[in-house]
């Protein structure tokens, strides 16, 4: 998302009956789309529609309704408008992005209006009704950096981008990416002292019932003079998936299971990382780790779960390489 100036709503006055008072949104980059609001206070995106687009109806966004409607704006013709309708004011910073997001695609692409508009709804439906009270924990944001940096710089570009599809991690499985053969463990870090994790569980670095684990341990570094962040990050995926439907709708719907929301995009902007270096594991016998095998039965009587922290410094030669160029499974 490359527009830099929001909507200003305040600049509008209501008007009275079934009026409309709006302004161009961003008229230094398009003049296809404007801002509005009714009498009732609702707020209105207006996209001025080609006359081989077609009619666009929905109403199945919670908050949102979508028509198409001939508007007369003073001193001008009647022209065909798509009106995207926010109807709800709990919505209203997403309805923004919505808006800042439209523009972008309005300059940017070529595609029909109603086309733009419908790619974005979908998107956003998804995080519509559903933003969460707080910012993801830095530890959080590490987390889902290190998995979407693995899946852009490793998995997409050997495997295409179907490969999003083993993005599993969201979704609370054993383990980050599982394939049919294959389960890969992301493990993302800050720490000054090196590749030193935090495992969760017994369970987090436990073999799969079929085929083989691997590990890919990453250390990050806060580099202010970076611009890789998440939001960066997801739009670079944003690109590298936009011509698989699949693809695009798996990993949005990842985003919204883990807790991530756009509408705090400028907060996760913040944390600007450095990738100092990634090795990738093969988990077997001779790695570091703890797993249920380690105990005679059970777990000890009370003992319910256990985490553990895993240095491996000192196993890095056990690397099966420090290169994504390496990436071949």
């Amino acid at each position: 998302m490359t527009t830099s100036i929001t909507i200003n709503w305040d600049e509008l006055t209501l008007p009275s009956g079934d009026k409309l008072i709006g302004r161009k949104a961003f008229p230094e980059r398009t003049d296809r789309l404007l801002y509005a609001i009714d009498s009732s206070g609702f707020r209105h995106l207006l996209i001025t529609s080609q006359l081989d687009d077609k009619d666009f109806q929905d109403c199945d966004s919670r908050g949102v309704s979508i028509t198409t409607r001939d508007l007369t704006i003073h001193g001008n013709n009647t022209e065909k408008y798509i009106d995207i309708t926010c109807l709800d004011s709990t919505g209203f910073d997403i309805f923004n992005l919505i808006g800042e997001e439209i523009g972008d695609q309005l300059t940017n692409s070529d595609q029909q209006p109603s086309k733009i508009v419908s790619n974005v709804i979908n998107k956003w439906r998804r995080f519509w009704g559903q933003v969460p009270k707080n910012v993801l924990s830095k530890e959080m944001q590490i987390g889902l950096f290190s998995e979407l940096w693995f899946l852009s710089t490793w998995l997409i570009p050997n495997y295409g981008p179907d490969s999003t599809l083993y993005w599993r991690g969201p979704w609370g499985y054993k383990h980050d990416f599982q394939m049919e053969k294959i389960s890969i463990e992301i493990k993302g870090t800050l720490n000054s002292r090196g590749h030193i994790h935090r495992i969760s569980s017994l369970d987090q670095l436990e073999s799969p019932e079929t085929g083989r684990l691997f590990l890919s341990s990453i250390l990050i570094s806060e580099d202010y003079g970076s611009k890789l962040n998440l939001p960066h990050l997801i739009d670079l995926l944003n690109e590298q998936l936009k011509n698989s439907i699949d693809a695009i709708n798996h990993f949005e719907n990842g985003l919204s299971q883990i807790g991530y929301s756009p509408i705090y995009q400028e907060e996760y902007s913040k944390l600007k990382m450095k990738i100092i270096e990634c090795y990738f594991f093969e988990v077997n016998d001779q790695f570091p780790r703890i797993t249920k095998s380690a105990f005679q039965s059970t777990l000890p009587n009370n003992i319910e779960s256990i985490e553990y922290v895993v240095n491996i410094n000192g196993f890095l030669d056990n690397a099966l390489f420090n290169s994504p160029d390496g990436f071949y499974l």
